[in-house]
């Protein structure tokens, strides 16, 4: 037999504006990520590590999308 456990969270207001700001910075890493992924592999037929589209996210936030900073970085890494 499994057990499962159901929790529901009653966050702030504050919270679910950090909340919708994280996701929304997460979807935009991981479109971003698939976009470069799947035209280096219409290139190149080869794609780089995913460890490769990670290291670019500190060079997003200072180039094209400084707003990704309001989001945990930690959230960030983990989308794509």
């Amino acid at each position: 037999m499994e057990k499962a456990f159901e929790y529901r969270i009653y966050p702030s207001q504050a919270q679910k504006v950090q909340l919708a700001k994280t996701f929304g910075c997460c979807r935009w890493v991981y479109n971003r990520v698939l976009t470069l992924r799947k035209d280096e592999y219409a290139q190149n037929s080869k794609m780089h590590s995913i460890n490769f589209s990670i290291t670019q996210i500190p060079l997003w936030k200072r180039t094209e999308a400084p707003w990704l900073r309001q989001a945990d970085a930690l959230a960030l890494q983990q989308a794509p």
